[in-house]
């Protein structure tokens, strides 16, 4: 949210439910000198008063800790003023299949249409290094079409849906790309609230 600063966006809200997140957020908007308000919430019971905004933008590894895509959705859509715009730039789910710490990386490894999520104690990292173990994570596989649906049914208006060579992910997923059978790694969707 706040490198949209450097293309001339005035960010006004951040949510996350990690404090230790927020934190570092408040420290990085102050050195960029900007104040956006950052809030930590469950984005299924999001407090009162956060407004309505022009852009909501959502990056990498937010969809995917979400087990329920609908109930996001609508909260997104109603974070949205009437005429905003929503830009999702996630990895492509197609990717989710593979596992690249795996002895064969490009044999899929996981169902593309898997509901249960993949559970994990070792902390997330995105240097490629083993950091140990945490707390049970759960990461949920959603498909394309699933994504699509579920903002489609929040009332939203799709503009535009691109999929990419590229990854998004940690330096482990590098593997996937410049393949002569390329898969999809990456992908930006942008959908609009109508106007009133």
């Amino acid at each position: 949210m706040l490198s949209l600063a450097s293309l001339g966006g005035r960010p006004a809200l951040g949510i996350d439910q990690s404090p230790a997140f927020l934190a570092q957020g408040e420290q990085l908007a102050a050195a960029a000198g900007l104040a956006p308000r950052l809030v930590a919430a469950d984005i299924y019971a999001l407090p009162a008063g956060l407004g309505q905004h022009d852009l909501v933008l959502i990056t990498i590894g937010v969809l995917n800790w979400m087990p329920d895509l609908p109930a996001f959705f609508a909260a997104v859509q109603g974070l949205l003023a009437p005429g905003g715009r929503l830009v999702i730039y996630e990895t492509h789910p197609f990717l989710e299949v593979f596992e690249p710490q795996a002895d064969q990386p490009l044999v899929p490894r996981y169902s593309y249409f898997r509901r249960e999520p993949l559970v994990s104690d070792h902390l997330i990292t995105y240097d490629g290094l083993d950091h140990g173990q945490g707390a049970p994570s759960y990461w949920h596989i959603h498909t394309l079409g699933a994504i699509v649906t579920a903002c489609l049914d929040a009332g939203l208006a799709l503009q535009r849906l691109e999929e990419h060579p590229h990854s998004n992910r940690e330096v482990d997923y590098d593997l996937y790309q410049d393949q002569d059978a390329q898969l999809p790694m990456s992908f930006t969707l942008v959908a609009g609230r109508p106007a009133a």
